[in-house]
């Protein structure tokens, strides 16, 4: 029986990264199973701190992406630097989107993506305006994830967002993580497990697909066949790309390091590039989701790092699920759950994070072994098209709605 959804998510496309991305990609194929779908979202200015091209913020916008209706809520507009003014447009958009519930029709039930956990509370008090059950996704174990990257220490106000956190858990109607370390967490807090679904992230083989044939970008076209390694994703503190950097000036002339994306380590990246003269990395701005692709096709290897921190070991990257739906081998800096999955999946070769030592050998053995790292690329392809489609988590997750909803 069809559903009306409303999903709370503060990024969406045209905005890169996993949050926009799993959000359009669910509720795309929500939409072609045959429910009325609504994300209430802000207007586009991450991760690059201001406002998209052919947009005006508004206090209330709304617009139609491939049958999703998309209401565009009003925020601050703030670099991702500085954690006042990022705390000032994370309220911003939770109380403009609590507000503009009002606006919109009574939905049968409304999901909230967190992190952060402000997009969680407008859903969970839209909820109690509209009077409907609330799901609560999570996507990142928040507030620890911001502790162990250092954007905050314990105290007085990581003490108020644990007890946030327990309180959004205990009163969802239910569940959504997309790790089972994530699951086994929160059991370990209290919450009971038949209250929690597992729902990873996953790829869209329509999108992310071999591409043996594509075009070279043309910034590689001077390259003269050095072994590419990419990193397509955000520059953040979470990511150590400066691990990465350290490494490159030995491998000047054999391998070109290429570096997409935004975020707030970027501008220290592209400083460190120049005073010590790495000739051989370079560094893309953002890009359009369809173009990452072409760029995964022209890699030998892609890359997926984390800082060493025992939580990053309870999260899956969901880059990794797109680089293997290309049919590319994974240079991976990250342990636990991730880790698995690729050494499950023969698709990549490892590294300690923040290891440097580990890293070279890993580059060294990918140099010396080029055909061994073409059969990682064809394990991945193999291995992802069986256990992480999309339309198949899709369905998954439709299941717990109905369950949920009682329809």
């Amino acid at each position: 029986m069809p559903m009306k959804i409303l999903y709370y998510s503060q990024y969406f496309p045209p905005e890169m990264g996993a949050p926009a991305a799993r959000i359009y990609e669910m509720s795309k194929r929500w939409v072609v199973a045959g429910h009325d779908v609504a994300v209430m979202t802000a207007f586009p200015h991450h991760p690059i701190g201001r406002l998209y091209d052919g947009y005006k913020v508004k206090s209330f916008d709304s617009e139609i992406e491939e049958g999703i209706r998309v209401y565009r809520n009003w925020i601050y507009i703030a670099a991702n630097k500085g954690k006042l003014k990022r705390i000032i447009s994370y309220f911003s958009y939770a109380v403009s989107s609590v507000f503009n519930v009002f606006r919109v029709s009574k939905p049968d039930v409304i999901i909230a993506t967190s992190p952060q956990f402000l997009c969680a509370i407008s859903g969970y008090c839209a909820s109690k305006i509209k009077r409907v059950p609330f799901i609560l996704e999570i996507r990142d174990v928040w507030p620890d994830s911001i502790v162990a990257v250092g954007a905050m220490e314990e105290g007085f106000i990581v003490g108020i967002l644990r007890k946030i956190e327990l309180f959004l858990y205990r009163k969802s109607s239910h569940i959504v993580v997309v790790t089972h370390a994530f699951k086994r967490y929160m059991v370990d807090h209290g919450i009971p497990e038949g209250k929690i679904t597992v729902i990873t992230n996953g790829v869209n083989p329509n999108l992310f697909f071999p591409m043996e044939n594509a075009p070279l970008p043309e910034a590689l076209k001077n390259k003269n066949g050095e072994f590419v390694v990419t990193y397509v994703g955000t520059h953040g503190m979470a990511h150590a790309l400066t691990t990465v950097l350290n490494v490159a000036k030995e491998f000047e002339g054999r391998i070109c390091f290429v570096f997409i994306g935004e975020g707030a380590e970027k501008s220290q990246l592209l400083q460190k590039k120049e005073q010590e003269n790495i000739s051989n990395v370079l560094f893309i701005d953002r890009i359009d989701r369809a173009e990452v692709p072409q760029w995964i096709a022209a890699s030998d290897l892609c890359l997926v790092h984390l800082k060493k921190t025992p939580l990053f070991e309870t999260v899956i990257p969901s880059k990794i699920f797109e680089v293997m739906g290309c049919g590319k081998p994974l240079l991976l800096g990250t342990a636990g759950e991730s880790r698995a999955i690729v050494a499950d999946a023969k698709a990549g070769l490892f590294f300690t994070p923040e290891d440097e030592a580990e890293l070279k050998v890993a580059l060294q053995h990918a140099l010396d072994n080029p055909e061994e790292v073409k059969k990682l690329g064809k394990n991945a392809l193999e291995y992802v098209k069986k256990h992480y489609d999309l339309s198949m988590l899709a369905r998954r997750y439709e299941n717990v709605l109905t369950r949920v909803c009682n329809v």
